[in-house]
């Protein structure tokens, strides 16, 4: 099965990535959803791991219990790039309620910026 077809939420390609630091690494957020997140690094990671990923959005400083699902290997012309999925797992409810809200507010983005294109297309 997938990761996609494993997840419960699709996750969210951010516009601008996120830095982060996960453990004492810096690493970036390339996407993101209500219950995990693909991030970017130079190091690889063993599924399973169980950290806390810290990072600011916007105003807000959050730190997420996750766990690695997965971690691969890419080579981008000669730069080497590890890739992994993260999932979110015991966090509090005030943490999970800023996460929904930065996540409501890119849906709430997309869909203006959708209904903008459509309206110069009618």
């Amino acid at each position: 099965m997938s990761d996609s077809n494993r997840r419960k939420a699709e996750r969210l390609r951010l516009d601008k990535p996120l830095g982060a630091r996960f453990e004492t690494h810096e690493v970036t957020i390339v996407d993101i959803s209500f219950d995990g997140a693909r991030i970017e690094h130079d190091f690889p990671l063993p599924s399973g791991k169980r950290v806390t990923l810290d990072f600011f959005w916007g105003e807000e400083e959050l730190s997420l219990r996750c766990h690695v699902i997965r971690c691969k290997f890419e080579k981008r012309g000669e730069a080497v790039v590890y890739s992994s999925g993260v999932h979110f797992e015991g966090n509090d409810e005030d943490t999970l309620e800023i996460l929904h809200d930065h996540l409501k507010q890119i849906v709430q983005r997309d869909f203006e910026a959708r209904r903008a294109i459509l309206k110069t297309q009618i």
